[in-house]
């Protein structure tokens, strides 16, 4: 069943004020992306650097999700809301990493578009069972 997504609505029929804060907050999520991804790729570990990255604006299963980048330690999603606001969405797992991503959110402010994610289950397992579903996404940086 083919879904129509939240974003391609946002492009019709919102004020121009709320289509410059949406692409503020897409262009923010991208910038928080490259600095991810370059620290990223700084890790050691080999496990560490293995990251779920996809594409989802043309996803047909989610009607939201427009962009995901899941790491060992971190969950970091942009997404458009029923709404028609963009949002980014974030988890930092307690790790030795938690202090090094949170620095690398200075200087970006999401306009109050930044929303803290909650698991039901503790986040390893939720990347493991990651990794089993969307291997097609899977890399390492």
């Amino acid at each position: 069943m083919k879904v129509y997504k939240f974003w391609l609505r946002a492009q019709k029929g919102i004020n121009d004020e709320q289509k410059r804060l949406n692409e503020a907050v897409e262009a923010l999520y991208f910038a928080l992306l490259t600095r991810l991804i370059r620290y990223y790729k700084t890790l050691e570990n080999p496990t560490d650097r293995i990251v779920i990255e996809w594409d989802r604006y043309r996803d047909e299963y989610n009607v939201s999700v427009m962009y995901s980048f899941v790491t060992p330690h971190a969950y970091f999603s942009l997404e458009c809301k029923g709404t028609k606001q963009y949002e980014m969405q974030y988890y930092i797992d307690d790790t030795i990493h938690t202090d090094e991503i949170s620095r690398l959110f200075k200087g970006l402010t999401f306009f109050d578009r930044k929303v803290l994610r909650t698991f039901s289950e503790p986040f390893p397992d939720f990347f493991q069972a990651a990794l089993k579903c969307q291997q097609q996404h899977i890399r390492q940086l």
